[in-house]
């Protein structure tokens, strides 16, 4: 039981790592990183222009890292729950449920169901 608690959670971590958006807020910020050195790399561009532009960028990125902060966070609650579930209602004790996430079994598994979401939520399933 163990086993199902410890897979419980690490789907748990998966559908909430892709569900509360980490990738995309993740990408946001690269966006912003890019832009902003596309501009400060600009020639033309003078100096009040870059200063503007990077007091903007990091602000937003300021504002990104709060939110990936956070998003992470919940997602390690919710990967929790189940852990702290099994060992309340006596299914599994937490430290044997956290040993079955440590094994490498485990956690191969769970990569390859973490990769399979990924490709779906990507929709990049159908271009293989």
């Amino acid at each position: 039981m163990s086993l199902a608690v410890a897979l419980a959670s690490g789907v748990v971590f998966l559908l909430a790592f892709f569900g509360l958006g980490l990738v995309q807020v993740s990408l946001g910020a690269l966006t912003i990183q890019r832009d902003a050195l596309r501009v400060l790399r600009d020639p033309t561009a003078d100096d009040r222009a870059r200063e503007l532009v990077t007091r903007r960028a990091s602000l937003r990125l300021l504002v990104v890292l709060w939110s990936i902060v956070w998003r992470v966070v919940l997602v390690f609650f919710a990967a929790a729950l189940p852990l702290l579930l099994g060992d309340l209602l006596g299914i599994a004790p937490w430290e044997q449920a956290v040993f079955e996430l440590e094994r490498w079994e485990t956690i191969i598994g769970l990569t390859v169901f973490g990769v399979f979401l990924w490709l779906v939520w990507a929709k990049k399933w159908s271009s293989f």
